[in-house]
C-alpha cells in the first residue's frame, strides 16, 4: 500500500516538473509572439505600442499571447492531473497553433536556441 502511494506521488511530482518546464516554454512563446505582433502591427496601430508601454499590459491587452494563453488558457493544475500530452496543440488547440505559426514563433524560438 505504501509503495503504491509513493509511486503515485512520484508520478505526480514528475508530471508537475514537466508542466513547469512546459509553462516556461509557453512563456517564452508568448514573449516572442508579443514581440513579433508589435513589430508587424505597431506602425499601423499606435494603441498597440501604447498598450505595450503600460506596466502589466498583458493583463488587459487582448492581442497579447500572455492574455489568451495564460489567463484564458487551460488551468495548470488540470495539466498535471489530466495527463494529456504537453504540446501546444493538445493543451491550447489548433487556433492557438495557427496564431503562433502566423507570427513565426516556433522558427524564432528555434533560432534563439541555436544561437545562444
Amino acid at each position: 500500500m505504501i509503495i503504491v502511494l509513493i509511486l503515485i506521488v512520484l508520478v505526480l511530482l514528475l508530471r508537475a516538473i514537466q508542466v513547469y518546464k512546459f509553462l516556461k516554454l509557453i512563456s517564452r512563446f508568448c514573449y516572442i509572439y508579443d514581440r513579433n505582433y508589435i513589430n508587424e502591427h505597431g506602425d499601423e496601430d499606435i494603441s498597440i505600442i501604447l498598450d505595450y508601454t503600460k506596466e502589466k499590459y498583458h493583463l488587459t491587452a487582448e492581442w497579447s499571447a500572455y492574455n489568451w494563453m495564460f489567463f484564458k488558457g487551460p488551468n495548470p493544475y488540470l495539466m498535471v492531473f489530466l495527463l494529456k500530452p504537453l504540446t501546444v496543440e493538445m493543451q491550447y488547440g489548433k487556433k492557438a497553433m495557427s496564431k503562433l505559426k502566423k507570427y513565426h514563433v516556433f522558427e524564432d524560438y528555434k533560432w534563439e536556441k541555436e544561437n545562444k
